[in-house]
């Protein structure tokens, strides 16, 4: 009952004619950080912030940039692999656009709270991967959705500044010699409280009404409490027939099999066994010590895991 995320929704970009004040680069390459490759003529250098990842959606792993390109927002680079079934390990070549095995992109004033932030919170400018490589060394060892939860490297990296119809012709470039990231680690919340009646948000962040919703998947309000459940199809929420075999939190489900999660859960299942997850608005749903991220980026709902 879910899709594939776009890496550049996932980060919360903003509009997609880029306004923020970016930098156009010049002059004659250099050569990158610490001897690393020569950065390409008429692109700035751009350098990784520290080695500290961020896990802000399922789909893409994070982490900051600098210099500073934009007003008072972090600069972004978010990695998300995108094909079906479990991905891949290895070193994939970066060439840009929907045929791409892993999506990289940079963004200039990201908006890393994904579960509050507003449309128009982010209006900098969004860069595209089409030259560079991505080594994959850790990811989920079963086919889910939730690609972000991986381990790995870029190298010599060039990103294409984005407008409405695809890269600028002419417009700004940006450059990273290298950098890592790491959520690995990123696990569903087991203990997250799954009582879909008394969680502490009571779902308010997502109004099923005002976005052309069927249910709110958090508290299933919308839908026959005994006989549907809501989730995600890949493009809207909407209420689906109880089948009888629904499980609970963090238990094997598979949505190819018709074995589904219980109401408030979603499976990351992707064509193999996964695993439920609690759906979220805030931190507060998902109990001490576990983070609520973000789950769509069409929505402020949410997903609870253990960071």
């Amino acid at each position: 009952m879910l899709a594939s995320v776009a890496a550049f929704a996932a980060i919360g970009c903003g509009d997609d004619s880029p306004t923020g004040g970016g930098s156009s680069g010049g002059g004659a390459p250099t050569g990158g950080a610490g001897g690393g490759p020569p950065v390409p003529a008429g692109c700035d250098q751009i350098f990784q912030v520290g080695t500290e990842s961020m896990q802000i959606a399922m789909s893409g792993a994070a982490f900051g940039f600098e210099p500073a390109i934009g007003n008072d927002r972090p600069e972004v680079i978010t990695v998300s692999p995108i094909a079906s079934g479990q991905t891949s390990l290895g070193t994939s070549e970066l060439i840009g656009g929907s045929q791409a095995a892993v999506r990289v992109f940079a963004s200039v004033d990201a908006v890393t709270d994904l579960i509050n932030y507003q449309p128009g919170d982010a209006d900098g400018q969004l860069f595209e991967a089409y030259d560079g490589t991505v080594d994959i060394d850790v990811a989920t060892d079963y086919g889910t959705q939730f690609k972000g939860f991986i381990k790995g490297s870029l190298t010599g990296v060039v990103f294409r500044e984005l407008g409405p119809d695809g890269p600028i012709d002419g417009g700004d470039c940006l450059f990273l010699a290298e950098g890592v990231f790491d959520t690995s680690s990123t696990t569903t919340a087991c203990d997250a409280p799954t009582d879909i009646a008394t969680m502490p948000s009571g779902g308010a962040c997502f109004d099923p009404a005002a976005t052309g919703q069927e249910c709110n998947p958090m508290t299933n309000e919308g839908c026959d409490a005994a006989t549907e459940i809501c989730d995600f199809t890949g493009a809207q929420f909407i209420c689906y027939p109880l089948e009888g075999n629904e499980v609970g939190l963090c238990e094997a489900c598979n949505t190819v099999e018709d074995r589904f999660c219980e109401a408030g859960m979603t499976c990351d299942s992707d064509g193999e066994d996964g695993k439920c997850y609690r759906y979220c608005c805030t931190d507060a749903d998902c109990g001490g010590g576990n983070t609520c991220i973000s789950y769509s980026y069409v929505t402020n709902v949410g997903i609870c895991v253990t960071l």
